[in-house]
């Protein structure tokens, strides 16, 4: 059984994160995107969905807020993200992006 860990800030705990068996579960992705959104892009008490548009609705991120979504997921999980593969498609909502990102770790493996 593998329990969630959260530091005392709210935070999850850097260890849940990492790989599981050297295969990293789209739920670690979706942890580590929703901690981002919440807490580092201050969204508190936001409900983050799979549908919840990132740019042209829903959060209206900007450029800025994108980067450190990036960013954010690179240093979590130690990979880096090409950024021609980033765009509309992948970065539209906040399951797309998960999608990608899982996608991305998964062909690292």
């Amino acid at each position: 059984m593998h329990v969630r860990a959260v530091r005392p800030s709210g935070r999850i705990a850097p260890e849940d994160l990492t790989s599981i068996g050297n295969v990293t579960t789209r739920d670690q992705v979706s942890a580590a995107v929703r901690e981002i959104i919440c807490v580092d892009l201050k969204f508190s008490g936001m409900e983050v969905t799979d549908d919840l548009k990132l740019v042209g609705g829903g959060l209206e991120l900007d450029s800025l807020d994108l980067l450190l979504m990036v960013t954010s997921i690179e240093k979590r999980f130690g990979h880096k993200i090409t950024q021609r593969k980033l765009g509309r498609e992948t970065m539209s909502t906040a399951g797309s992006f998960i999608d990608f990102v899982h996608q991305e770790l998964s062909s690292k493996e």
